[in-house]
């Protein structure tokens, strides 16, 4: 049994920019321990060291180089470059060691992978989306895989396709954003879980994209508060608004019970 206790906190509820956060949609760290949090509203990632001191902000609201204009995630490799997902940009907005830009990574039709993560060296897993709108059920293809310099993966680790109804807003967001969760460590070894509040399911893999192992385990789920659900009702609805989800019906129906919903690496066993 793992017993967590909070070290500290960063964030205050008023104050500057560096301590009052607007919305934060994710948060990683490097391979130095810094620690990197991703706030939309504030259009830029804030760098604290490990002890939760400031040290800078990576990016800013704009077009030009290095600003971004829509940052969803936020993933340090381990080569020491930093990936943001910028899907109105189309593109990674690439940062170096020291936080300064690099270059547009600008390689899929419908925007980079999402829930990006490293997977050794300059790699990274995440979820491409494709779109088939020419069957009688228009559908979205998912690809779970690794790159690293291509469009094309390195590995594939999983793909299906899902139903694609732009008139269901909390289908579309469970399909397309909030289906699966992911890491990976510095060895290239992967993990994914679906998200599920009936089944606790992780399926790992080995840096060449063998199978390491698959946990299945019924584990009782917890029900949420009527606060609760109003909360996440509130959170997801005005993010929605937020990234601009025009011409869509924002109404999200939340899960009466607990899902998985993250995933993390403590540590792997060597053998």
């Amino acid at each position: 049994m793992i017993e967590l206790s909070i070290g500290y906190s960063i964030g205050v509820e008023t104050g500057d920019s560096t301590e009052a956060f607007g919305s934060i949609t994710d948060v990683c760290h490097d391979a130095a321990g810094q620690i990197l949090v991703l706030d939309q509203t504030l259009c830029g990632v804030l760098v604290f060291s490990s002890d939760g001191e400031y040290i800078c902000q990576i990016g800013r609201s704009g077009s030009g180089p290095g600003e971004l204009l829509m940052p969803l995630y936020v993933a340090s490799l381990n080569d020491g470059r930093i990936l943001v997902h910028d899907p109105m940009s189309n593109a990674f907005k690439s940062y170096d060691s020291t936080f300064s830009f690099i270059e547009n990574i600008s390689l899929w039709d419908n925007g980079p992978p999402i829930e990006t993560c490293a997977v050794g060296g300059s790699s990274y897993a995440g979820v491409v989306l494709g779109f088939d709108m020419e069957r009688d059920q228009p559908m979205m293809i998912r690809t779970l895989a690794k790159y690293s310099v291509n469009r094309e993966p390195d590995i594939l680790y999983y793909e299906d396709e899902a139903p694609f109804d732009f008139s269901d807003f909390t289908s579309v967001l469970n399909n397309m954003m909030f289906s699966l969760s992911l890491t990976g460590d510095e060895q290239g070894r992967f993990l994914y879980s679906p998200t599920s509040s009936e089944t606790y399911e992780v399926f790992a893999f080995n840096a060449d994209g063998s199978e390491l192992f698959h946990i299945l385990r019924d584990i009782p789920r917890v029900d949420k508060t009527e606060q609760e659900m109003e909360n996440e009702i509130i959170y997801i609805e005005s993010w929605a608004n937020r990234i601009g989800m025009l011409g869509v019906v924002i109404e999200w129906e939340p899960n009466p019970v607990e899902g998985f919903q993250k995933l993390y690496i403590i540590d792997f066993p060597v053998d």
